[in-house]
């Protein structure tokens, strides 16, 4: 049809040129009418809508006039009706029920649109849309009686309609251009013999009689949704044009807005969708559906819904389809008075969009799936269904172009907003809380939302610090106004909502408000409960109320709050994964502790963290796992502060223990689950986690992707199944002391030592567990990272240089001569002509790099050594980042020598060089505590350090055995050269003097020199082959830490191959990996969980990782690092000895060990004992 429009000059032509009578006029005319009817409806063009009526009416005014152009007429003069009003048939018959014109329709404009609409139904009275329409626009302007005429006059059914010309005066009217077309009842009658229309089959006069119902209830003044009800009441039983009214009666009923008052609409709906399902088409059946489950879930909080549920359930079906399944889980949740029911219809419901994403039906059910999605994060604690929520959330706002329906936009921003919330307080992120009450407020319209905004603002203030806002909080909103309008709370739920409100109002300050709260929920206790009410602890709110009254007051108000607590956490030990536990416990603990109860207060403490654990566990995906930690590390190391001050050091250390490294533990344990699992007795369910183990998805880096490995239904019902068994303590369990201890000793180590900086239990301190098991604590006043103190300098500045980078970290520059685009497929970068070597050298420019790092090194001034693109203010203010970096690390370093390590070391009171492993906390992971600096010397000088996530990790690790020959490192290994291709000169250099010296049999993958012989390309799965086989992986190229810890990565051939992907898939069972890359051990957020590339490796079975502090440059020094650490590696076969050696050699070795390397070593008057460059490495494992 598109292509037909190129034809109107021709046709007008034609149509001017042929003669009245000509017998190919009337084709002619009806094809330029058909054109330029198509060309109105594709572009909204109302004044070309008219063009065509007034030339149809003309027409058929002239003579009588065949079937093909009245019904041509009829569509035109739906046409125009639907431009005037900006809708369709449907929208009219969804405002008709609403009874209210749709939005921006002005009346008079209804009534032009209805003449014409009167026009269409007269010319087609065998159209059923047409009189649909009509009828249905007639309703909105108060005219059922004149509808209701006119399709009494339809001839619905009928073998054959004849139409003759209208008069003169409705042609004169319509060619007035206003259309204001008057269609008498009669019309009808006007017929003659030379037009046919359509013949209707049996179910368009169930149709017909459906609407002649609706128009003949209309008629008698009802409106709205009564008016179906009442055209229902007319149709017998089984009468197929009931599921017509049905239908769209339970679409207003079923979408009603949750509110007690809304059990009976929901009810009357769900009975409603069960006649439909046994009686509809396939289509009006999946709608059908689609509507049963807004019903269910808009009921999902209610306590009664009065339907016949197994009638719904019949009516369903037993399909095997997803939106069936949905739908009969939810039907049988309430059947069978049990909501796991529900989850089963999430878990189909999210199955369902995943597979249709942004399809008009997946959009449909988005809407029901987002409250649910949100009720059953709550219900189970797993964030997989607030991410599924605002995946939901992400396809309806893509679903509309920016700009366009403010309205719609707004409400979809509410929906994310209200589910970043309940994200923003499980991770405290405040920034995100923030940006949740924005979206919230552009959804705002009404006095209740309102209300609700205002509280959920002061929660976010309160937790940020500002209580103001909470001591003007009014009560909320009624959900069961007393029947007498009193603004007394009378219903439980309305009763504890008030009562949350006023004890959040005390906490701010109001004595008063805390006094009113405290007795409205001993109130709340004594009413009956509703489902709703079974996702809030209220006696647990209640003793946190109490606890915090008994500040002021202390004695009884302790003792109660104690033994509210003490119930609440009962109930949580009842049930496994319950979201509120850990509050409740840890809350617990600290009231036990206020009361004096020492042991239990830390006996409730460590619980706490377990239940935590537990929360972890249920998790699918490392980032929701990193989520759910949040706060772990401050609770353990409350509880180690409670149980040292009681002088029980080996239970502050079980609680350390407990507050680090969880994700990691959890990524390890999965594999071990379903073996767990038929120890316990349940084998299926064991058969059904290795199932999901072997077929979880590979990847996970597209846009939208979920990131869901052994889904969290699963998880959950794993959980429960190991509930009080041994596989329970295997999951949650840490190792003791003693345990510790014997690990250090049987692998050649002194001690490992908790850093632990000053917190609100007290000034900083180390743990030193010893091995001989003996555990010492330490203390070090200094030791602190608050702002301005040398540890919050020092990673500021590593940050704000990192932000500076506007090229890939150890990335090179593009000066002349190391340009990308020089580097050949499988080549070299060119340095500058006359480089080291000079021309005709066997180590000329084509086959060496240039001498020195590739950005300029510490020290110098200038900015030549920068990437040419950068403009020249943002090169000065890169350089001054640099500047501070490293001032703040040399400042870091020495104040740390005297500070922490020289202490740490003369505790641990041995006669030889001591050897360490260092568990830093918080802010303190980012530290080189092995280049701490005093008298002169630092620290990897005088003791062998490495590093550890927790002593739980270290156990791991040093019980694997190294793969191979020499020095346990033996056997293959696998060589990786700048795998993306960046043109990494000196890490090309590395790998081939490293293969040269120590590996002349390694596989090499990557890019490597021109001249060298070409390698297979460096993929995510070439990379995770060569952990699972090779004794040794070495790789240098490109890493980086992400915007949280699950997404820090490795840049390889084909992307990205982040942590979380590492945690899922490699094994790396003995082997060791050395990452020479950037910010491959640095935890840029989630510094207690210390998960990093480096310890995702060990976490995955590497026995020894080598890894990075910073972001490192393209540096010779860094080649020559790692050649000399393999060089020290075949002498001593213990990975974190040799690290150790190549670092001092770094310091002050001998540089004649440079000729050893092979050719194009670089100079040896080159800076090697830079601190930025040796000191940025560490080693994990045993």
């Amino acid at each position: 049809m598109t292509d037909g429009l190129d034809d109107l000059p021709q046709l007008d032509q034609l149509i001017a040129t042929l003669p009245a009578g000509h017998p190919d006029l009337p084709q002619a005319v009806l094809y330029r009418a058909s054109l330029l009817l198509y060309k109105a409806a594709a572009e909204g063009d109302l004044a070309t809508a008219r063009t065509v009526v007034r030339d149809l009416e003309d027409r058929l005014a002239m003579a009588s006039a065949g079937h093909d152009l009245v019904a041509l007429l009829a569509r035109a003069h739906q046409l125009v009706a639907e431009l005037i009003v900006g809708g369709s048939s449907e929208d009219f018959a969804r405002a008709a029920l609403a009874d209210s014109l749709p939005p921006g329709v002005d009346p008079d404009d209804a009534e032009t649109a209805v003449s014409h609409l009167r026009r269409a139904a007269v010319l087609a009275p065998a159209d059923l849309e047409t009189q649909l329409s009509h009828a249905t626009m007639s309703l909105l302007i108060g005219d059922a009686r004149s509808a209701a005429e006119v399709v009494a006059t339809a001839r619905i059914g009928e073998d054959e309609v004849v139409v003759k010309a209208g008069d003169a005066a409705e042609v004169a009217a319509a060619r007035a251009g206003e259309a204001e077309v008057v269609a008498r009842p009669g019309d009808a009658d006007e017929v003659g013999a030379n037009s046919t229309a359509r013949a209707g089959g049996p179910d368009e006069r169930d149709q017909l009689d459906a609407l002649r119902a609706v128009l003949s209830a209309a008629a008698s003044g009802e409106r709205g949704p009564q008016v179906l009800r009442r055209a229902l009441g007319t149709l017998p039983a089984g009468h197929r044009g009931r599921g017509l009214l049905a239908l769209p009666l339970a679409r207003t009923l079923a979408t009603v807005q949750q509110s007690p008052a809304a059990a009976g609409s929901l009810g009357e709906a769900l009975d409603l969708l069960a006649e439909v399902l046994e009686s509809s088409s396939a289509e009006s059946s999946d709608e059908a559906r689609i509507l049963t489950l807004h019903a269910l879930v808009t009921g999902m909080l209610l306590d009664e819904v009065p339907a016949d549920f197994s009638r719904l359930l019949a009516a369903i079906g037993s399909g095997a389809d997803h939106l069936t399944l949905a739908c009969a889980a939810g039907v049988r949740s309430w059947i069978e008075r049990d909501r796991s029911h529900v989850t089963t219809a999430a878990t189909h419901l999210a199955a369902l969009i995943d597979k249709e994403q942004e399809d008009g039906r997946a959009l449909m059910l988005c809407f029901p799936a987002i409250p649910l999605f949100v009720e059953r994060y709550v219900a189970t604690n797993s964030l997989e269904f607030l991410d599924r929520a605002e995946h939901c959330c992400d396809l309806l706002a893509r679903s509309v172009p920016p700009g366009e329906d403010a309205e719609y936009a707004g409400a979809v921003a509410a929906l994310r907003g209200h589910v970043r919330m309940h994200r923003a307080m499980v991770t405290y992120d405040m920034a995100e809380a923030h940006d949740a009450i924005s979206d919230i407020r552009a959804g705002v319209q009404d006095e209740e939302s309102a209300q609700m905004l205002t509280v959920l603002e002061a929660i976010v203030e309160g937790i940020d610090g500002d209580r103001d806002l909470s001591l003007q909080l009014g009560p909320p909103p009624m959900i069961y106004p007393s029947a007498d309008g009193s603004s007394q709370p009378v219903h439980r739920l309305d009763v504890e909502r008030h009562g949350v409100l006023l004890v959040q109002r005390g906490m701010a300050g109001d004595a008063q408000a805390l006094d009113e709260g405290i007795a409205l929920l001993r109130r709340a206790l004594t009413l009956p409960g509703t489902y709703l009410l079974t996702h809030l602890p209220t006696d647990g709110v209640l003793g946190m109320a109490l606890m915090a009254r008994s500040w002021e007051h202390g004695g009884e108000d302790l003792d109660e709050a104690v033994t509210f607590l003490e119930r609440a956490a009962d109930r949580a030990r009842a049930e496994p994964g319950v979201r509120w536990a850990a509050k409740i416990l840890i809350n617990l603990g600290r009231a036990r502790r206020q009361h004096g109860d020492g042991a239990p207060a830390v006996a409730a403490g460590l619980e706490s963290l377990r239940a935590r654990h537990g929360d972890l566990l249920l998790q699918s995906g490392t980032e929701r796992s990193l989520h759910m930690s949040t706060e772990a590390a401050e609770i353990a190391v409350e509880v180690a502060s409670w149980a040292l001050e009681d002088g029980d050091k080996q239970t502050a250390v079980q609680a350390l223990e407990l507050g680090r490294g969880m994700v990691l533990h959890a990524a390890t344990l999965t594999t071990e689950t379903g073996d767990l699992l038929r120890a316990a007795g349940a084998g299926d369910l064991a058969e059904e986690w290795d199932t999901a183990l072997h077929t979880t998805p590979t990847g996970g880096n597209q846009p939208g992707d979920l990131d869901v490995d052994i889904p969290s239904t699963l998880r959950a019902r794993a959980l429960h199944a190991l509930h009080d068994t041994p596989g329970e303590h295997r999951l949650l369990a840490v190792p003791t002391v003693n345990e510790i201890a014997d690990h250090l000793r049987s692998n050649g180590w002194d001690a490992l030592v908790h850093l632990l900086p000053r917190s609100r239990n007290g000034p900083g301190h180390a743990i030193l567990i010893r091995a001989d098991r003996t555990v010492l604590q330490l203390r070090l006043p200094s030791l602190d990272t608050r702002e301005g103190t040398h540890i919050h300098e020092f990673v500021s500045a590593e940050r704000a240089l990192r932000s500076q980078n506007t090229t890939p970290a150890h990335a090179p520059s593009s000066a002349p001569g190391n340009d990308p685009s020089n580097v050949p497929e499988n080549g070299p970068l060119h340095p500058p002509a006359g480089g080291p070597g000079g021309p005709g050298s066997d180590n000329g420019p084509e086959n060496r790099p240039s001498s020195g790092p590739i950005h300029r090194p510490a020290g110098q001034s200038g900015v030549s050594g920068l990437s040419s693109g950068l403009e020249e203010d943002d090169a000065v203010e890169r350089v001054a980042a640099r500047v501070r970096w490293e001032s703040a690390l040399e400042a870091v370093c020495d104040w740390a020598g005297k500070e922490v390590i020289a202490p740490v070391l003369r505790g641990l009171r041995v006669d030889h060089d001591p050897r360490v492993i260092l568990v830093p906390w918080g802010l303190a992971g980012a530290v080189p505590w092995h280049a701490a600096r005093w008298e002169g010397r630092y620290a990897c000088e005088r003791a062998l350090f490495s590093y550890a996530a927790s002593a739980r990790r270290l156990g791991t690790a040093t019980g694997r055995a190294k793969t191979g020959g020499f020095g346990g490192f033996g056997g293959s290994a696998v060589i990786v050269a700048d795998p993306a291709g960046e043109a990494l000169a000196w890490g090309r250099w590395e790998c081939e003097q490293i293969q040269r010296s120590s590996y002349p049999e390694a596989v090499r993958l990557g890019r490597w020199r021109r001249g060298s012989e070409e390698a297979a390309p460096a993929t995510g799965d070439a990379i995770l082959a060569a952990l699972r086989s090779a004794a040794v992986v070495h790789y240098a190229g490109h890493g980086a830490s992400g915007y949280s810890s699950a997404h820090s990565h490795l840049l390889l051939a084909d992307g990205e191959l982040p942590v979380r992907r590492i945690l899922r898939e490699a094994t790396a069972p003995g082997s060791l990996v050395v990452l020479s890359a950037c910010l491959t051990d640095l935890s840029d957020k989630d510094f207690d969980e210390a998960l990093t590339l480096s310890t995702a490796l060990v976490a995955a079975g590497a026995a020894d990782v080598v890894g990075s502090r910073w972001a490192l440059d393209d540096d010779c020094r860094t080649g020559t690092m790692m050649a000399i650490f393999h060089h020290f590696l075949r002498e001593v076969g213990n990975a974190a000895e040799a690290l150790r050696m190549a670092q001092v050699w770094m310091l002050r070795g001998d540089r004649a060990l440079l000729q050893e390397l092979g050719p194009d070593t670089p100079d040896s008057e080159e800076d090697f004992a830079a601190v930025s460059i040796w000191a940025a490495f560490t080693h994990h494992g045993g």
